[in-house]
């Protein structure tokens, strides 16, 4: 994702994804509209962020939400023009459909995030 920062995102000793960082206002709205399919190893780092809404998209995707120690809290599918919000998330990670069952996150996990 052309002009976004990066970051890895780990469970334990395991690099999961690596994270396109949402940072202004405008990627944060946008997040995943307009892009192609994301990589399964990919994923969009929205922060500040508790719900996501799938308004123009034409495809699902996941979306994993933690809170402010990075705990996740919920994992659950968004379908295009639907939207998902998760009471104390601090932040959502969007990535390709079917992402949340292959790397099994649970609720609870603790992930950590690192510099590329």
């Amino acid at each position: 994702m052309k002009g976004l920062q990066e970051m890895a995102l780990w469970r334990a000793d395991e690099q999961i994804l690596r994270v396109f960082i949402a940072e202004t206002w405008w990627s944060r709205a946008r997040g995943l509209l307009g892009y192609p399919h994301i990589r399964t190893d990919q994923g969009l780092w929205i922060a500040p962020c508790a719900s996501v809404h799938g308004i123009g998209m034409s495809y699902a995707i996941d979306v994993l939400f933690l809170d402010a120690k990075l705990r996740i809290l919920r994992c659950t599918r968004l379908k295009p023009w639907g939207m998902v919000a998760c009471r104390h998330a601090r932040v959502a990670v969007e990535m390709d459909v079917g992402v949340c069952e292959r790397l099994g996150f649970q609720a609870g996990q603790i992930l950590r995030r690192e510099p590329l």
